[in-house]
């Protein structure tokens, strides 16, 4: 199913990553996270690259980009959950 979606869906990568409005709170907590979890995070979710493509940016393995990915979700929720205290 997967691969399929891809065949059909085309994302251009030449385009420009800048947020269009800025959540300063966002990029506050995103500060706070360890230089390896916030490239993956970056990286995966507003540059859109794929998991494979990260571990060569990062010069990393795929099964450490999947754990910080994961561990960086649960330390940005934690960051964010915390700042309103």
């Amino acid at each position: 199913m997967l691969q399929e979606r891809r065949s059909l869906v085309r994302l251009s990568h030449g385009g420009s990553y800048e947020m269009t409005e800025v959540d300063h709170e966002l990029v506050w907590a995103l500060q706070r996270l360890p230089p390896h979890q916030r490239a993956t995070l970056i990286l995966f979710y507003y540059a859109d690259r794929p998991i494979n493509e990260i571990a060569d940016i990062l010069q990393s393995s795929s099964i450490a980009v999947r754990v910080n990915l994961s561990r960086g979700r649960k330390r940005l929720r934690l960051i964010l959950e915390n700042r309103g205290d």
